[in-house]
């Protein structure tokens, strides 16, 4: 497994992570659709750390690796919220939701931990 810790505080950190991601994934040469939910993935989450409007980095950890055959991808991230509604928060956890194969939502306070998976090669991939 290959660990990658994207920092994201605003909009350039998710385009940079994004071409990192898509630079690290098309050297090992995986089709453009997978690449493409990966980073849809990151801008899901990333949109979340965004709407957050922290005035500091947030680490997104991110788990490229192969189990049994079957690309897996793991992405994490932990975040404060002082001030969100309740309504946009529920919106930015579907868009992590619909990009994910399954996601990990977790609760306490005002912090929120988020763990999303994509699976590959094995039939759990999502239909476009």
């Amino acid at each position: 497994m290959v660990l990658n810790i994207i920092p994201v505080q605003g909009t350039f950190d998710i385009a940079r992570g994004r071409q990192m991601l898509r630079t690290h994934t098309s050297a090992q040469h995986w089709p453009p659709n997978q690449i493409a939910r990966v980073c849809a993935l990151l801008t899901a989450i990333g949109e979340l750390i965004v709407r957050a409007e922290l005035s500091y980095t947030i680490p997104i950890e991110v788990l490229l690796g192969f189990d049994h055959g079957q690309r897996k991808i793991l992405m994490h991230c932990s975040v404060i919220f002082e001030h969100i509604s309740a309504e946009t928060l529920f919106s930015l956890e579907k868009s992590i939701q619909r990009a994910a194969d399954q996601v990990d939502i977790t609760q306490q306070l005002n912090r929120v931990g988020i763990t999303a998976h994509l699976y590959f090669d094995s039939g759990k991939e999502k239909s476009s």
